[in-house]
């Protein structure tokens, strides 16, 4: 459903089943390998985003994922694989975008009881 790619060379799609891929691109620059496949929701993923490295120290990429669970989670990338650091839940609310500005992580879905739009939330990323 849903593909997110950096400059860094890696693409994280997202499919219908709630997996989660992690293509890498060759050091040639000619073809993508599947570096990491997990189950990341046990619904349709709607929307992925990858983060940049932050200024703590930590090495790795980060990544968020939506979906029609419920929930959004947050993961981190490493040598030895993906690993789920948050997850945010709010029942009845499926999760169908998110976007990522200024230490603000903004998610929207869920139902609007007037059809007039998609109720949104923000909250600062840790």
């Amino acid at each position: 459903h849903k593909a997110s790619s950096d400059l860094s060379g890696f693409v994280l799609v997202c499919c219908g089943n709630g997996k989660a891929m992690l293509y890498q691109l060759s050091q040639q620059g000619k073809q993508w390998a599947l570096k990491y496949s997990w189950q990341a929701h046990d619904t349709t993923i709607y929307d992925c985003l990858q983060m940049q490295d932050h200024d703590d120290g930590e090495k790795g990429m980060r990544l968020v994922t939506c979906s029609g669970d419920c929930n959004i989670k947050f993961w981190q990338v490493g040598a030895d694989g993906v690993e789920m650091l948050a997850s945010y839940h709010k029942q009845g609310y499926p999760f169908h975008s998110i976007d990522y500005h200024d230490g603000l992580l903004v998610g929207g879905g869920g139902v609007s009881e007037c059809n007039m739009g998609t109720p949104w939330f923000a909250m600062p990323i840790m």
